[in-house]
Parts: C-alpha cells; structure tokens; sequence
C-alpha cells in the first residue's frame, strides 16, 4: 500500500512510499541534492548536515575523531528508502570502516576534504545506501517533525507510538537515545521524505572516476594551454597521424597519456600531483564538476 493511495491524494511534496513491510522504493537522501536545496525543510536540513560535517573536521584537524562521532549508519528503515540492503547486525563495523577511510584518506591528510560534498567523491567505497541511511540518522528528528505536520492535514487515523532512536545534537554535538512519536501502519513505523532532498536510483555524485571524466579532464581539455606535455600529443591528432582523420583531442585520450606515463588518474595520490603542478586544479575542478552534475539532475 503507498502512502499517496491510503491518503487518496495524486501528489505532495514527499516521497510516495510503500508502506508494506519491507518494501523499499528506490530513492535516496543526497547530500549534493540537498546542498542546492530551497525548500524550508530541505535549508533546514542543509544547516542540521553542515554542522554535523563541520563538528567531525574540526575535531579531524584537532586528531580527536574517533568512530562514535559519526553517530549511527544503520538503515533507517521507516524511510523505506533505498536498495532494500540493510545494514543490521553489520553497521558497527560499516561505521569503523567509514571512520576509517575518512581519517586515512589521502584527501583528509591533503587537506582537500573540506565540505559535505566532498565525502562522495574522494572517500571510496560509500555507496548510495549508506550516505542516504547516514543522513536520515543525522537529520532524523526533522523528519519525525515534517511527518506530524504533513499527516495532520489528513483524516487517516494513524495511530502514534513512541520509539526510541539516536538523537544527534547540532548544538552540543552530541549522540544520545531519544523517544520519538512515529505513525504506524499495520504494526510498522515509518516517516515521510521530502522529494526535494531525494534523488532517484542513486546519489547524484558518483566518485573519483565520474570526478576525473567530468571534472578534473573537462578543467584540464578547458586550459589545454597550461599543460606543456600534451601540446605534442594535440598535434598529432589534428594532423591525423594517430588513429586517422585529424581530430581534437579527447578525454580519454588524456587519460590515456597520462596512464602510459605512470599517472593513473584513479590513484588519488596522482591527482594530488596534477594539483600540484597546477595549483588550484581541484577546487576548480570540482566547481565544473558539480556544475554537470546539477544539469544532469534538471
């Protein structure tokens, strides 16, 4: 049963999930959807995450991290969100390998990993599922607000009861167990998502890959000129003698160059030289890329 068809109602603006038990819809909690977010609950969600991620790196640069703070990456199965993989028994030690990855990423220690944003691309191994599971956790008592008010528009008797949950604090940064008042259908809890911080059958950033095709190369085929080994290379394609007729030279084809000089751009240390020699590259690159990405989701 979905939630639009009980209330009898075509559209709102949160998510039409399935109220089933154990019926997941496909739709994920996106930071970078949310970073761009104009709704009144989404800004307000956008601050909740952004103090959040700013306590974990002051307390990164201050060397006093430890797994805890991240608070629970469990699933939140009253969203009944994502790709129906559940992090039950297992996610204490998804959140050791998630406090792990980000304290001994070679962009924390490069100083690189600045911003909410930034946790999808140079951190591995994350996943739509986890990054989704691990917002809900952070923001989950803005939800339990924005689910009561939603259904008080609707006669549905929904009967409430108290569960307890992890309550993160924004203002002393603390994690502590709280009761919340959540709606129950057939013996099942659940909360609303507004669609406006979901993105649909993935996060929106991909990770170091999508960030070299679509950010890091399209900076480097953009300032073709600052880069005083390809200008060879660029030659030879316009004359036609590799591969052909005479054409521009690629993406690939940077990629390509650079593999073959020992530079895997898939390697984040490689990506940490290009920066070096081109002062500025990541940042800029990441502006181009969040760019692509914005447009893809319009």
């Amino acid at each position: 049963m979905f939630i639009y068809a009980l209330l009898g109602i075509q559209n709102e603006d949160f998510l039409n999930i399935d109220l089933t038990k154990g019926k997941d819809i496909r739709f994920f909690v996106d930071p970078f959807v949310i970073a761009n977010c104009t709704s009144p609950i989404g800004m307000q969600i956008r601050t909740k995450l952004f103090e959040y991620f700013n306590h974990i790196m002051d307390l990164l640069s201050e060397d006093s991290f430890v797994a805890t703070d991240l608070g629970p990456l469990s699933e939140v199965k009253e969203a009944k969100l994502g790709y129906g993989t559940h992090h039950g028994a297992g996610c204490k030690d998804l959140a050791l390998d998630l406090y792990n990855q980000i304290r001994n990423s070679q962009s924390r220690q490069s100083g690189l990993l600045t911003d909410l944003l930034d946790i999808n691309i140079f951190v591995r191994n994350i996943g739509s599922d986890r990054t989704s599971d691990w917002m809900l956790n952070i923001v989950f008592n803005l939800l339990q607000t924005y689910t009561r008010d939603k259904l008080s528009h609707y006669a549905y008797p929904f009967e409430f009861r108290n569960v307890k949950k992890e309550f993160y604090n924004d203002e002393t940064n603390v994690w502590s167990k709280e009761f919340y008042s959540l709606p129950f259908f057939e013996d099942v809890p659940f909360i609303l998502v507004p669609k406006s911080i979901a993105s649909y059958n993935g996060i929106v950033v991909k990770g170091i890959n999508d960030f070299v095709d679509h950010g890091i190369l399209t900076y480097v085929i953009d300032h073709i000129q600052l880069f005083d080994e390809l200008q060879d290379l660029i030659k030879t394609y316009k004359s036609g003698t590799r591969k052909g007729q005479p054409r521009p030279i690629t993406k690939k084809d940077i990629r390509e160059y650079f593999n073959l000089h020992g530079r895997n751009l898939s390697n984040f240390s490689n990506i940490l030289w290009l920066n070096e020699r081109i002062p500025g590259l990541i940042d800029a690159a990441k502006v181009v890329y969040y760019r692509f990405r914005m447009n893809s989701t319009t």
